[in-house]
């Protein structure tokens, strides 16, 4: 087994990844150096050491398959792996996103494909990202992803032509880009990173729905939708739980919040905290461990 070494994240590896460091992750390809770097510092900030690092770097603790994989490439046993948050860092990690990444297809109404593909399926509404854009930005959201595909899934069959709709945290704009296209009369796509804003508001050009989606730069809290009928969230269970007064204040009575990003690990507490907001639990479906809910306030 050479080198660059392939590390598959678990789930819960990478919520906790996403959480700290603003990045989805489902693996991380590593050079000899950089393994060598992520494997010395993982040790040093278990031991104490290194503190002003803490909040550059997500510890994370390996599985026992992960362990044995690096220990045959190491040759000595190791439990932890120190990973740079992407501004931190000059780590090349592997991009999930090419410009020949296949389509991505939700049965006969929806499909996602890169802005140059020339592959198309046959489809009612069709979704162009822009490869040159999202590599580069590191943006979240080409529509593989197990959460993006649950939201996409609930929104094709709850979203009502016409309805106002909420997207916090709009990452690449995919979620805001469906609900145009399956019918919402408005789209506020919110995002407090201008990386995401910049990328989100080239694909709302680019899909010919800058009339509906609106895209812009600000704090995930307070969240400011005057009634919206259908707010989405793809973020993890922490982020939710701690949004869901502010969710609540701002879907209107009947209305529904889509919510996934977390994995049922991370469900008691978050149901818990929608139910206190004013919410209640409608439908609940799964993508292997992770989680997409349909609530009601």
């Amino acid at each position: 087994m050479g080198y660059p070494v392939r590390i598959d994240l678990t789930p819960e590896q990478e919520e906790n990844y996403f959480l700290a460091g603003g990045l989805r992750r489902r693996f991380v390809e590593l050079e000899r150096k950089q393994l060598h770097a992520a494997l010395l510092l993982a040790r040093v900030l278990d031991a104490g050491g290194r503190p002003e690092l803490r909040d550059r770097v997500t510890l994370l603790p390996l599985t026992n398959e992960q362990q044995e994989q690096l220990r045959q490439v190491t040759g000595k046993p190791v439990s932890a792996l120190a990973l740079p948050h992407p501004s931190a860092t000059d780590f090349a990690y592997a991009e999930e996103w090419t410009p020949t990444f296949a389509p991505v297809r939700l049965g006969e109404s929806l499909a996602i494909v890169a802005a140059n593909s020339v592959e198309v399926p046959e489809v009612e509404h069709l979704i162009r990202l822009d490869p040159g854009v999202l590599p580069s930005q590191q943006v979240f959201g080409t529509g593989s992803h197990p959460t993006t595909q649950l939201l996409l899934q609930m929104l094709r069959e709850r979203l009502r032509t016409g309805d106002r709709v909420l997207d916090v945290g709009t990452g690449s704009g995919i979620l805001a880009l469906a609900a145009a296209l399956l019918g919402a009369a408005t789209v506020r796509a919110i995002d407090p990173d201008a990386a995401a804003v910049t990328v989100a508001r080239r694909n709302v050009a680019l899909n010919g729905v800058a009339g509906v989606v609106h895209v812009e730069q600000v704090e995930l809290s307070p969240v400011e939708c005057d009634g919206c009928d259908v707010t989405l969230v793809n973020l993890p269970s922490a982020v939710v739980t701690s949004l869901a007064p502010a969710l609540a204040a701002n879907v209107r009575p009947g209305g529904l919040l889509l919510a996934s990003g977390f994995t049922s690990a991370r469900l008691s507490q978050l149901l818990g905290a929608a139910g206190d907001a004013g919410f209640r639990l409608v439908e609940q479906q799964a993508h292997g461990n992770w989680v997409g809910l349909v609530l009601r306030r």
